[in-house]
C-alpha cells in the first residue's frame, strides 16, 4: 500500500520508515470492517493514480502507477479516540517496477499508517501520524454501479 508516495505514502513514509515496526503475519479484519474494499485516488496531484483493494482476510492488493504490491495487514478494529484506524503493512510481494512518487517499494517494507473516514465512509484519507496531521487523498470507495453509501 503505498499512496503516491512509493508504497503507501512514500514520501511522507519514509520519514518514519526506519521506526516502523514490524508486522505480524495478515490478521482477518472484523466483519463488515469499513476498510474493506477498493478505493483509489491521485495524491500526489501528478495524475497518476493508486488503488487500494483491501481485502477481509488481510491481504492488500496496490497499484500505484506502475507499480503492484501484495502487502500482509493489521488493522484495529476500531478507531482510537481521534477516530483514526492504526495499520501495519508488510510488502510480501512487488512486481519491482515504480510507483506515483517514482520509487520502487521494496519486498519486506514495513510502515504503520492511519486511517481517517468522512462521515459518509466513502472518502478516506491515510495519514503517518496517529494525530492524522500529515495525511494524503482523498481515497475514494469504489462500488458496483447502482451501489450507494454503506452508512445508514
Amino acid at each position: 500500500m503505498r499512496p503516491c508516495i512509493t508504497h503507501p505514502i512514500s514520501a511522507l513514509v519514509l520519514s518514519i520508515a526506519s521506526a516502523a515496526t514490524v508486522a505480524a503475519p495478515p490478521r482477518p479484519l472484523v466483519a463488515n470492517h469499513p476498510l474493506i474494499g477498493q478505493w483509489t485516488g491521485t495524491p500526489t496531484g501528478n495524475g497518476c493514480s493508486e488503488t487500494y483493494d483491501v481485502r477481509a482476510n488481510g491481504t492488500t492488493l496496490v497499484t500505484s502507477g506502475d507499480e503492484v504490491t501484495e502487502s500482509a495487514i493489521d488493522v484495529g478494529d476500531k478507531p482510537d479516540a481521534r477516530g483514526a484506524y492504526r495499520w501495519v503493512d508488510k510488502v510480501v510481494k512487488s512486481n519491482g517496477k515504480k510507483d506515483c512518487g517514482d520509487a520502487v517499494t521494496p519486498i519486506g517494507d514495513v510502515v504503520t499508517i492511519y486511517i481517517r473516514f468522512d462521515p459518509t465512509g466513502d472518502k478516506m484519507a491515510i495519514c503517518v501520524d496517529a494525530e492524522t496531521k500529515q495525511c494524503v487523498g482523498p481515497y475514494l470507495r469504489v462500488r458496483p454501479k447502482g451501489e450507494g453509501s454503506t452508512r445508514l
